[in-house]
């Protein structure tokens, strides 16, 4: 049992950590700074989203509160729609301004849901 605390604990403490990423990789593309920094956001995202396939195979096994899978399903299905719209957008050569704007203001939304509901885990006790 006390693996598995320290499992979701060290899960909650990088989700907070990616969702800082992400909220300095979105601030960087909104202003036109990122460029290297981007490649290596998608090379840990995609790390990210096999460690939460891991997380959420764990969490099942687990005496988990519901609330604990908030945050492994909701990366796995935002990595999926991202990912998807990003293929749709590069095969269909949509480059809009509107378009790239909103997705990097979802993005920092996103970012500040991720570090704020981390915060608010890390800070629950840890009941099973």
């Amino acid at each position: 049992m006390e693996k598995k605390k320290s499992f979701l604990q060290i899960y909650l403490w990088i989700t907070l950590f990616f969702g800082f990423l992400g909220l300095l990789d979105n601030t960087l593309n909104f202003f036109n700074l990122n460029h290297i920094f981007s490649t290596f956001v998608v090379i840990v995202a995609f790390s990210f989203f096999i460690f939460n396939i891991v997380a959420l195979i764990i969490f099942f096994r687990s005496p988990l509160k519901k609330i604990y899978f908030v945050l492994p399903i909701y990366h796995l299905l935002t990595y999926i729609f991202f990912v998807g719209l990003g293929i749709y957008l590069l095969v269909s050569n949509l480059t809009l301004g509107w378009i790239t704007l909103t997705l990097i203001i979802t993005g920092i939304i996103t970012s500040i849901f991720e570090i704020v509901f981390s915060i608010y885990l890390l800070k629950k006790p840890l009941n099973f």
